[in-house]
């Protein structure tokens, strides 16, 4: 079951990189949980200190009753509460059941501290976000 936990995340573009006895130790560090349809994983205004990857099934961020972003398996969410805690400005709904791996932001600071890469891979993808929303306002 770990192993594929690591070949999904091996195919992801945060960890490409990252190294498979990394990815071991990231996972090592995850909680799995199971989601039900509608389910709401986070809540607008509450505070948020995990980061979400998801296995199988579908999740949508709405922002006051309007979808802003789906995501299906080997796509994550929670990267900016996970790298550093706070009150999130989006609902995360459960579009189709879901099975998710969390880590928490300690758990992320303690992997990323072994290894380095996956830090660089997590910032890659938030630079590459930021720059997605840069080119939607331009």
């Amino acid at each position: 079951m770990e192993l594929e936990k690591v070949v999904l995340l091996k195919k992801m573009p945060a960890f490409e990189n990252v190294t498979e006895t990394a990815l071991m130790d990231f996972v090592s560090l995850c909680d799995e949980e199971t989601y039900a349809k509608s389910k709401v994983i986070i809540k607008h205004g509450k505070r948020n200190d995990n980061l979400y990857i998801l296995q199988y099934g579908k999740v949508y961020l709405e922002n006051k009753g309007k979808k802003v972003a789906t995501f299906e398996a080997g796509d994550m969410f929670g990267e900016i509460s996970g790298l550093c805690p706070m009150d999130v400005s989006f609902d995360a709904v459960v579009a189709e059941e879901a099975v998710l791996l969390k880590i928490s932001h300690q758990n992320l600071l303690e992997v990323m501290t072994l290894h380095p890469s996956i830090m660089d891979g997590l910032i890659k993808i938030l630079a590459i976000r930021l720059k997605q929303l840069d080119n939607k306002h331009i």
